[in-house]
């Protein structure tokens, strides 16, 4: 039928009330935007513009309002429905009454002499229309509270980015309801009201972690009551629809709640990419549907190396999941390799459905989580084992306990460093630590390397410094560094 014109007393829960107060009244429906298809079947275009064909489940496009004039003898009353950013997808009945609703999407008939009212198609309803306008024979009596429903469930098209809007107004004479401008009988309901809109359906919220790696381990482990324990690294949290409910698929109206309803989850070009650095520890993943999740000793590993060759990635790829996925890592008791620092980024594509017009937008690269070590850090950018310079590195300890530290090296392309005994170990409370640079560290290749040095302590109760002097002159030069807490 495409609309149906029916005279009863209730409102279901899902229908549009016009005489609602507010701006959304009962059952305006959202559609999902990755469901529009851009397939002609599923279009139509008016005056150049491409609007989308929708349809809804039971009574969610059913409009209803008051009469809101009565009908008397000598009075024939003309009910004009106007649509904003929608047209009609196809033509409407020419004649509808009450009767016809018995095999129209399962809504039962009004019984009664209303039910047998005969509604006329004036002008309008046509495909690509934005108006239709019906009438109902002269001297028919029914109050002025009496509600006229409308069927829109497979005849509205709608814009991708603005709210669809429907206005009943009542007219004693079709030249009236022909004038857009013309006085309307009805005030209550000859305002424009929500009926359809479009939103996006998938979301997504990158949660992010900081790991702290531990300077008392050498690093080898994270801080915490469980240093080998699995640790959250960061997740990732997909849902669809809102929060209050779902939102509604284009082509039939039902509930869009998964993620393979907005795209193909499975398909090429859809996949989860973590990036970092894989060398040191487990990388897993764990997953749950409703609510939080923690890492677990048994989840599923991400691929961080090459199936053939099984060389060490830089990135992981998986694919999305509904609920919050967490992406964890586990090192483990024996490990004895530095835990590095550094950042992990996460990015996401997804393939639409198929045709689809709006597919989902891909996740920009965005950090996911971190790795840092704890303590204070000191750069030190030239330490030099040169035979001709005695260099010192000086390390004044002003706390009233002892702390320990570590020093690392960073050379240039084609030198060794080796740390020296001294290039760990303690430095008693209140006390100076001087070390020869020779006692930290040993150097093939050249004779110069730059060095970080970390402690836990607070930045301010330490100094650093180091002194160097030239064994020709007895030159000296000294530099203090600046303290960093990480």
């Amino acid at each position: 039928l495409g609309m149906v014109l029916l005279m009863a007393t209730g409102l279901a829960h899902g229908e549009i009330n016009l005489d609602a107060t507010g701006t959304n009244p009962v059952g305006s429906v959202t559609f999902s935007r990755e469901t529009l298809l851009r397939s002609a079947d599923q279009t139509t275009v008016a005056s150049g513009t491409t609007y989308y064909n929708v349809k809804a489940v039971n009574t969610d496009l059913q409009i209803n309002a008051r009469a809101g004039t009565r009908g008397a003898a000598g009075r024939q009353l003309f009910f004009r429905y106007d649509l904003t950013n929608m047209v009609f997808s196809d033509s409407l009945a020419a004649t509808v009454t009450g009767n016809n609703l018995t095999t129209y999407n399962g809504v039962a008939a009004v019984s009664g002499a209303l039910a047998t009212i005969p509604f006329s198609r004036e002008a309008g309803g046509t495909a690509r229309s934005n108006f239709v306008i019906y009438s109902v024979p002269a001297d028919t009596a029914f109050p002025e509270s009496q509600i006229i429903k409308a069927d829109f469930d497979d005849r509205l098209s709608i814009l991708p980015d603005a709210p669809g809007l429907v206005m009943l107004s009542n007219h004693l004479s079709l030249r009236n309801a022909l004038r857009t401008n013309a006085a309307r009988l009805s005030l209550s309901t000859a305002r424009e009201k929500l009926v359809a809109t479009v939103a996006p359906s998938l979301r997504e919220v990158v949660g992010q972690e900081t790991l702290v790696a531990d300077v008392a381990s050498g690093f080898r482990a994270f801080v915490g009551e469980t240093p080998y324990a699995p640790q959250t690294l960061g997740s990732i949290a997909y849902a669809v629809g809102p929060t209050n409910g779902a939102h509604a698929a284009q082509s039939n109206g039902a509930d869009v709640d998964v993620l393979g309803d907005v795209m193909l989850v499975r398909a090429q070009g859809t996949s989860v990419t973590i990036e970092g650095d894989f060398s040191v520890g487990t990388f897993t993943t764990q997953n749950s549907a409703t609510g939080s999740v923690a890492c677990g000793p048994n989840s599923p590993r991400l691929a961080i190396r090459n199936a053939a060759s099984r060389a060490l990635l830089t990135r992981a790829i998986t694919k999305p999941q509904l609920g919050t996925t967490r992406f964890c890592i586990t090192v483990p008791a024996n490990n004895a390799t530095p835990i590095p620092e550094g950042v992990y980024m996460a990015s996401a594509s997804y393939a639409g459905l198929a045709n689809a017009a709006f597919p989902p937008a891909a996740l920009e690269e965005r950090m996911i989580g971190r790795i840092r070590r704890d303590g204070t850090a000191v750069q030190l950018p030239h330490l030099t084992t040169f035979e001709g310079y005695v260099q010192r590195v000086v390390v004044v300890n002003r706390n009233a306990s002892a702390i320990d530290y570590q020093f690392t090296f960073t050379t240039e392309s084609g030198v060794t460093a080796t740390p020296g005994d001294l290039a760990e170990g303690t430095i008693p409370a209140n006390s100076t630590l001087v070390i020869r640079t020779v006692d930290l560290v040993t150097l093939t290749g050249a004779d110069r390397t730059s060095a970080t040095l970390r402690f836990v302590a607070a930045a301010s109760s330490v100094d650093v410094m180091t002194t160097q002097v030239n064994m020709r002159d007895q030159a000296t030069d000294t530099v203090r560094y600046e303290v960093v807490e990480n």
